[in-house]
């Protein structure tokens, strides 16, 4: 299994992200392999970042989508309500900035996808 630097290369491919992102999904997916119960609120911090003025940006959103598509098996055995997170997130965040009516009706604009995890 690769290492997170070269999937974070692999996901960042060609894009200028904000600064901040790597921290935020680094701490999300470290907590996915230690199975911390800290997963939620790190994720709500990248969400909470993704749907700020700042973040929502497409390569911001882009690299998050690959990402986490990239390292399914580090979430697909979450409880319902944090899998489907995941997996809306990794499906269609891309779309937010350039289609975000797709992203709307999955319910995977950051905004949206941020309230989620705040029910969970």
């Amino acid at each position: 299994m690769a290492d997170f630097d070269s999937m974070w290369a692999e996901a960042v491919r060609y894009r200028r992200v904000s600064r901040y992102l790597r921290a935020l999904v680094e701490s999300v997916y470290r907590d996915l392999q230690e199975r911390s119960p800290s997963v939620k609120t790190d994720l709500e911090a990248l969400l909470t970042f993704l749907a700020s003025e700042y973040g929502r940006t497409d390569a911001n959103c882009c690299t998050v989508d690959r990402f986490f598509t990239r390292v399914q098996h580090t979430w697909r055995d979450l409880p319902p309500p944090m899998r489907e997170i995941f997996s809306d997130m990794s499906g269609t965040l891309h779309d937010a900035i350039y289609a975000p009516h797709v992203a709307a009706n999955f319910s995977s604009l950051p905004e949206q996808l941020l309230e989620r995890i705040r029910q969970t």
